[in-house]
């Protein structure tokens, strides 16, 4: 998400070829590589919620900027914004605090500029705070075939069967993914 980093999705190819595609939905998943060391100050418990992270203004422009560049796109699409899946291990130089602590908080914050208001609960589904489905990847930061899966599931389900008021239940229900699991399989 970052724009100022050496491997920031700006600077990919892949940018460019999202917003040529001109689709009608889009869905936004980054800020898993934005927690590299070198991008946040580190900081430690019990701190954590009264920190200063250098780039807490950098993320919010560049992630509201990103989607206002697609939300200006002549077809008027929706985005929708995920939250990153959490990382049950450091690696990757990825930090695993940023990614379980920070990042949720900022996606709960700044998905007000997104379709629904709130992030699309892949953290949630894919285990959490409480890290609860490590059989969902690969090497404790990607997910596998079954985190995939189950990513698919949750955004197939928030985008065509979920209406806001029909979602908040599950938000909470600290079931993760089982919740939608349930959802789609009962759903007509």
């Amino acid at each position: 998400m970052l724009n100022n980093t050496p491997d920031s999705y700006w600077a990919t190819s892949s940018w460019p070829a999202a917003q040529a595609f001109q689709a009608d939905i889009y869905t936004v998943m980054l800020g898993t590589n934005d927690a590299k060391a070198g991008y946040w100050l580190p900081c430690a418990a019990p701190y954590l919620d009264t920190c200063t992270w250098y780039n807490d203004a950098n993320f919010s422009a560049d992630l509201l900027s990103m989607v206002a560049i697609l939300k200006a796109q002549p077809q008027k699409p929706k985005v929708y914004l995920l939250s990153p899946p959490p990382v049950y291990s450091s690696g990757w130089g990825i930090n695993q605090t940023v990614v379980n602590k920070i990042l949720p908080v900022f996606d709960a914050a700044l998905a007000s500029a997104t379709e629904g208001g709130v992030p699309v609960p892949v953290f949630e589904a894919l285990g959490g705070a409480n890290l609860t489905h490590p059989e969902w990847t690969c090497d404790g930061v990607h997910p596998n075939d079954g985190g995939y899966e189950e990513i698919g599931n949750v955004v197939s389900w928030w985008i065509l069967k979920g209406e806001r008021e029909e979602r908040a239940p599950f938000l909470h229900s600290g079931h993760g993914g089982e919740a939608f699991q349930f959802l789609l399989n009962t759903s007509p």
